[in-house]
């Protein structure tokens, strides 16, 4: 059922008031659990959060605002390598925040996330309209107009063995499915002329 789907009905038959969402790629080396339970306890407004994440042993938030059509062209595109540099891009991606701090952000990942289970369902969980990718943008878009929020929190940390998932399947199946989401996600939110022209710079 691919994994928004495969996330909803999983948060459907849990049936707990948080559900734990996370990646086959997704290791926890500490009590990162707990830390992300305690916050959403302690914060009934916040609809999810996720740890800092070490990625060949490089660790991130994996966390940004909202993502418009430029902000997709200048991190997808080799011309956007200029528009990277910008404090504006740096500011949109949160490139200057410490991964280690716990701060509120439109967007987190879902490769790794704790959901409270009753709200996520309230706002329909993740699209079906995508198969793998772009789920995390279109939600932090629906959250923020629902006026809710989600979280990094810092002190809790995931080891991501980066792309073993989809390494399983064919690479350009891999891509099809990357183009198809993010074409739907811009076309759902920007409409259909800003949806072309990204895939145009791209």
């Amino acid at each position: 059922v691919f994994f928004a789907r495969g996330c909803n009905e999983l948060v459907r038959m849990c049936q707990a008031e948080y559900t734990f969402l996370m990646n086959a790629d997704i290791s926890l080396p500490d009590n990162s659990c707990l830390c992300l339970l305690d916050y959403l306890e302690n914060h009934p407004d916040c609809i999810a959060v996720s740890p800092c994440v070490r990625d060949n042993k490089i660790i991130r938030h994996m966390a940004s605002g909202i993502v418009t059509p430029l902000i997709c062209i200048a991190r997808d595109s080799f011309a956007g390598k200029f528009l990277r540099q910008t404090t504006w891009y740096k500011k949109a991606m949160l490139c200057d925040t410490n991964p280690r701090s716990t701060f509120t952000v439109p967007k987190i990942t879902n490769s790794c996330c704790l959901v409270r289970s009753k709200e996520f369902l309230e706002c329909n969980g993740f699209s079906t309209d995508f198969i793998m990718y772009w789920t995390e943008e279109d939600l932090a878009i629906r959250v923020q107009k629902l006026k809710l929020s989600q979280t990094v929190v810092g002190k809790a940390l995931a080891d991501h063995d980066h792309g073993s998932s989809s390494r399983k399947l064919a690479s350009s199946l891999v891509r099809a499915i990357y183009v198809h989401d993010r074409f739907q996600y811009m076309k759902k939110h920007f409409g259909l002329r800003k949806a072309l022209l990204v895939e145009i710079c791209l």
